[in-house]
């Protein structure tokens, strides 16, 4: 097996091992695509070595090359998506059956290993058949559909009334999409006039600008009430204090993403309103309910820039994007053939 392990911050290295699958309990699948995202890039260049080494990649989808007969209906050929997050069985509220509320999911590519590698051995129960109607490209966005189902049934996002949401990425924009599609009204707030471009494009009419006339224009949509369910999106790079200004009284406020690092909230006007806080960081258990999703045109992910990339040209990407960062610039998915 051939695999890309961050050994150190920036030490993207190429190595080599042997595997062995216990087909009584896994499969074993040959990695066809991959995505490589910003949160990956932020893994790259941090300094947290809790995890090192690590094999990056949280989204891939394969085919399945070894398989027991009979295992949950996997085939060898068969195209499926590889689910990324499990729950640890460990801890209390694995050992009493809700795993749901587990205190250390596992999360591959950031504290268990990841995708960008050629072939996976992985549990059955966390590898998913992906129907015709919903191509490879389409099935790497599965994470991201299931992270925002996880927001709407935290938030019990009820239909007709507004949900703010603070950042207008990928995130964001897929979080806004099914909130119409629950028929809900979401307010997407952003300083990156692309990201609001690509908003409007995708079906959400209301997009506002961050700047000083934010919480005046959410009083206006919101008939002076402001919003009683506000998200916001830990990678968008804004000032926390606009979910807490644009929340009405006794409103909920999550805090969603799969990276998170240096959020600092000011609870001053939080503890006035009595708001109460969600922190949202994965979509177990969403996987099969996002794949639906996606086969029945539910949202639309055409708008979205992916750029392409190989296996062999990952630690370029890498480079290449970390320096994109590093100018305040915006990076875009990338789908990495894992074949070439």
């Amino acid at each position: 097996m051939k695999a890309w392990q961050l050994i150190d911050q920036y030490d993207l290295q190429l190595v080599q091992r042997t595997e062995t699958t216990d087909f009584s309990t896994q499969v074993k699948v040959k990695t066809t695509k991959a995505m490589l995202s910003k949160d990956d890039v932020t893994i790259y260049n941090g300094n947290d070595k809790t995890f090192y080494p690590l094999i990056l990649g949280k989204s891939a989808v394969g085919i399945v090359v070894e398989a027991e007969e009979n295992i949950y209906g996997l085939e060898k050929n068969m195209r499926v998506y590889l689910d990324p997050i499990s729950n640890c069985k460990k801890c209390y509220s694995c050992t009493i059956g809700q795993p749901k509320d587990c205190s250390n999911f596992q999360i591959a590519g950031i504290n268990s290993e990841g995708f960008m590698k050629d072939f996976v051995v992985i549990p059955f129960e966390s590898v998913y058949q992906l129907p015709k109607s919903v191509s490879d490209d389409e099935a790497l966005f599965i994470d991201y559909i299931s992270l925002a189902i996880s927001v709407i049934d935290k938030l019990q996002i009820q239909k007709g009334e507004h949900v703010v949401i603070i950042g207008g990425n990928v995130v964001g924009n897929i979080i806004a999409q099914l909130i119409i599609y629950y028929q809900a009204v979401p307010i997407i707030i952003d300083d990156n006039e692309a990201f609001l471009d690509v908003a409007k494009r995708s079906g959400i009419y209301y997009t506002l600008s961050a700047d000083g006339k934010t919480e005046r224009e959410v009083s206006e949509l919101t008939g002076g009430r402001m919003a009683s369910k506000v998200v916001y999106v830990t990678s968008c790079g804004l000032n926390t204090e606009i979910a807490i200004k644009v929340s009405r009284a006794n409103a909920t406020v999550a805090f969603v993403g799969f990276n998170y690092s240096n959020i600092r909230v000011t609870f001053t006007q939080a503890m006035q309103k009595q708001l109460r806080f969600h922190c949202i960081t994965n979509g177990y258990g969403n996987a099969e309910s996002s794949i639906n999703i996606i086969a029945n045109h539910a949202i639309n992910l055409k708008n979205f820039e992916l750029m392409k990339a190989t296996f062999s040209t990952v630690p370029k990407v890498f480079a290449e994007a970390d320096e994109l960062l590093k100018k305040q610039q915006d990076v875009n998915n990338y789908v990495v053939d894992m074949m070439v």
